[in-house]
């Protein structure tokens, strides 16, 4: 039976979309093609959130046994590096109990985002998704407490997922520091990508001088300018969508969706007020992270005005 010996553990909305294809495409290193298998957090124990689309997304997705979680691991073959990339896993407690109960010689890579940029870019993906009722920033973080309570994934706990420190502690302190990679968004993703995938496939024991595609970034983020248009964009069936597809070839309709998406989305910021605030509320534990990892993250609580 074939089990991962690598895993992708977190954080959401920190390229672990983008590294998982990079990765994939090295020859020796095998990853399924669903991305969020969530094994670890619900093995035995399905999941059942609450909030907005969560069942489609989370409850229903969710591997949950052994057998069939290995199942998505069968056509690795001869592969050196043989992982998964489920976000959550850093961040729900109770993955780390079934990880180090099915694979305790694991290796783990998890990426570490500013958690201002982290949570803001969440919510948008949520709301690009079509699961975001609230327009506003600021207000999705006011209602955060009410959701958790109300059992909404923790896609919602923009705020709280970004609070590192517990989070990779509890890692560093059950697995050796040789299984563990630790990665900073902004430095070594954004600044040095390369040297960085290098660093990955030295750490799962593949050729280091592969050179994947890395023209692509996934997963970006914005805010519709148009909801409707956005609806009509997502929709799987739509009359509008059947009428193109009647008319154009494809390669015309790819040209066409993409130019939409571009013109239909924006990312504004956070606001500066908004950002300061959350700079006090993270510092205390941005600076302990700091002391843990022996990275300097003083750029996280830098608040331009």
């Amino acid at each position: 039976m074939k089990k991962p010996n690598f895993l992708i553990i977190g954080t959401m909305k920190a390229g672990t979309t983008s590294i998982s294809n990079y990765l994939c495409q090295h020859p020796q290193v095998y990853i399924p093609r669903k991305k969020e298998l969530y094994f670890f957090a619900f093995e035995d124990k399905p999941p059942h959130y609450q909030g907005p689309g969560d069942d489609d997304a989370i409850n229903q997705a969710a591997v949950t046994d052994w057998k069939t979680y290995c199942e998505y691991f069968e056509k690795a073959k001869t592969a050196t590096a043989v992982g998964e990339a489920s976000t959550p896993y850093l961040y729900l407690p109770r993955a780390l109990e079934r990880i180090q109960h099915y694979i305790p010689n694991v290796k783990l890579i998890t990426i570490l985002r500013n958690p201002i940029d982290r949570a803001y870019s969440s919510f948008l993906h949520t709301s690009m998704a079509g699961r975001e009722p609230l327009t506003d920033f600021a207000q999705a973080l006011s209602v955060e407490n009410s959701r958790i309570q109300r059992n909404w994934a923790w896609t919602w706990h923009y705020k709280a997922m970004g609070f590192y420190h517990a989070q990779v502690q509890r890692y560093l302190e059950q697995f050796s520091p040789g299984q563990f990679r630790i990665y900073i968004y902004e430095q070594d993703i954004l600044q040095n990508l390369t040297s960085t995938l290098a660093d990955i496939y030295r750490f799962l024991e593949v050729d280091p001088s592969f050179n994947p595609d890395i023209s692509t970034q996934y997963n970006k983020t914005g805010l519709p300018n148009s909801r409707q248009l956005h609806r009509q964009l997502m929709a799987q069936k739509s009359l509008p969508k059947q009428l193109v597809r009647a008319v154009l070839p494809m390669a015309f309709r790819k040209r066409l969706k993409q130019a939409l998406w571009s013109w239909n989305f924006k990312k504004p910021g956070v606001e500066t007020a908004l950002r300061r605030q959350l700079a006090q509320e993270y510092q205390e534990d941005i600076t302990k992270l700091q002391d843990l990892i022996s990275r300097d993250l003083s750029d996280w609580l830098r608040v331009e005005e």
